[in-house]
């Protein structure tokens, strides 16, 4: 029995930013494309709801491509030695980011 994936993504974009000596904002805007491609392969005993038993070859063969547009929001705060950020993208799936930075 294999399970094999295959994925590929590419994602092009520009950021452009303030540069304040403690609170900063931050944008974003790309395009992103990918696909993927998952298979489980083997033969596999499986009953049905009749209860007769089948031979299954290869059950699973998924295939998905996507391409959009992201856009990003996001702030960076610095206190000291330590910074910490929170962005916020849009795409197929929005997703909030937090991150605390240590450094000079």
């Amino acid at each position: 029995h294999e399970v094999t994936v295959n994925s590929k993504s590419w994602l092009s974009s520009s950021v452009v930013s303030t540069k304040l000596p403690v609170w900063n904002f931050y944008g974003g805007l790309g395009y992103y494309f990918g696909s993927s491609r998952a298979k489980v392969l083997g033969v596999y005993q499986a009953q049905n709801l009749s209860g007769i038993e089948e031979t299954i070859v290869d059950p699973i063969n998924v295939k998905n491509k996507g391409r959009g547009v992201k856009a990003t929001f996001g702030t960076e705060v610095k206190f000291g030695v330590f910074k910490a950020n929170m962005d916020y993208s849009f795409q197929n799936y929005r997703n909030l980011s937090l991150g605390l930075k240590f450094g000079w």
